[in-house]
């Protein structure tokens, strides 16, 4: 009975390790998509806006 108990024990801890797992792999690549973002929003090449010299740029 002893061991009956052991494995469901276990088998409850199992289940809760992959649920974390599985929610550390979702946040995980979330994260990723972020980065994977921002370097596509670096990369780009921006030309910054002319201003003639004799117009205020306020």
């Amino acid at each position: 009975m002893v061991s009956k108990m052991q494995n469901l024990r276990w088998l409850e801890s199992l289940r809760e390790s992959q649920k974390i797992t599985a929610r550390e792999e979702r946040r995980k690549d979330e994260i990723l998509d972020i980065y994977h973002r921002l370097h596509r929003i670096s990369s780009r090449r921006l030309e910054p806006p002319v201003f003639p010299p004799w117009r205020s740029h306020w």
